[in-house]
């Protein structure tokens, strides 16, 4: 019999056998623990913190987690959980940081408009051409423009904003060109160029805002700029002369508006002057006139008491007030039975009375 076999003819494993069977226990034991501790730090691995300046929510199977279905935001400042991948997924939005899109979509290719400057040569002239591969708007009188636009925005709802759409900011770039489109088509060469700008500009932002609340695209609108707006190259010779004719045109204006300033100014002071005479004469002449009549009050109740004293008393005063102004006088004296006398006046020499005049 071989040493394997017992005398109960049961079989005995040999040390081969028994090391074999040991290392497979502990092999298998190992890869228990093993299990375990993988599990552990798959778990472990679905900790996670949001940071300062950004916001979070979890897509369970591409789903929002949420109490209402709709998804639940999660603020920063503390740790939290989620299962890991692929069951959950963690979606960080930095709804602090402020976006910018820059849209080239209506504006013209700089390249070709500096060759066909250069074949324009001395005259300025070009033939107008719109490659394919530029872009431009169409005004509301019909005419071309190309203009470079600017949007800045930041995330107000993140769950919207990932959750509802594929790719959110190619759908708010596709928004915001076709507000544009909608917007120049509406409004007339000259106002896009020089009067109108930021009208246009505000009604673009303004109208932005209700589309993209209408979509439901979690955003909000920061500002709208109009980089650049410009005629084609082709035309840009007009527009430059247009230009400088309407700055004459406001030059002229402005020193109309400051010559009119000027006489109105002067016709103003010159009125309150010839006003402010008319009011002092008015005064004085009433003063005299009001002084006026209180003297002949006065005289009236003097009159009225004493009639010949008083025409003595006014004769007297007439008399000495005439008497005044004349530079000789004469006193003759008349006779007391009333006859009649001859006075013989001799006034200056003989030689001032032989030059004067005989009339």
């Amino acid at each position: 019999m071989k040493q394997s076999e017992q005398s109960n003819g049961k079989a005995v494993p040999d040390a081969g056998s028994q090391a074999m069977l040991h290392t497979l226990q502990l092999a298998f034991s190992t890869l228990r623990w093993a299990i375990v501790v993988l599990l552990f730090i798959y778990v472990l691995s679905g900790l996670f913190v949001v940071g300062p300046a950004e916001s979070a929510f979890i897509l369970r199977f591409g789903a929002p987690v949420g109490s209402t279905g709709g998804g639940q935001l999660i603020e920063s400042g503390h740790w939290h959980w989620a299962w890991p991948k692929p069951i959950d997924k963690i979606i960080r939005v930095p709804t602090k940081e402020t976006r910018t899109i820059v849209t080239d979509q209506f504006w013209h290719d700089e390249r070709l408009s500096e060759e066909s400057e250069r074949s324009a040569g001395s005259s300025g002239v070009s033939d107008f051409s719109i490659s394919e591969v530029e872009g431009y708007n169409v005004t509301g009188d019909k005419n071309i423009l190309h203009s470079r636009w600017s949007l800045s925005y930041s995330i107000s709802d993140p769950i919207k904003y990932f959750s509802e759409y594929t790719d959110p900011e190619d759908l708010i770039r596709t928004t915001f060109e076709a507000t544009i489109l909608r917007e120049m088509a509406a409004t007339r060469i000259d106002q896009a160029l020089y009067g109108g700008t930021e009208a246009l500009r505000l009604s673009v932002h303004g109208n932005l805002k209700v589309a993209l609340a209408d979509i439901n695209a979690g955003v909000l609108i920061k500002n709208v700029t109009i980089e650049r707006i410009e005629p084609p190259r082709s035309t840009r010779g007009s527009f430059q002369n247009v230009t400088r004719m309407e700055h004459e045109k406001s030059k002229k204006i402005n020193a109309a508006r400051g010559y009119t300033a000027k006489v109105v100014q002067e016709t103003d002071g010159y009125c309150a002057e010839i006003l402010a005479l008319a009011e002092g004469y008015r005064k004085r002449i009433v003063a005299s006139v009001h002084a006026d009549a209180v003297y002949f009050q006065a005289i009236l109740e003097k009159y009225q008491r004493d009639p010949k004293t008083t025409l003595m008393t006014l004769h007297t005063d007439v008399l000495t007030e005439v008497l005044k102004k004349v530079d000789r006088k004469f006193v003759i004296h008349t006779d007391e039975d009333g006859g009649g006398q001859e006075v013989r006046l001799l006034i200056g020499s003989e030689r001032e009375l032989r030059t004067l005049p005989f009339r």
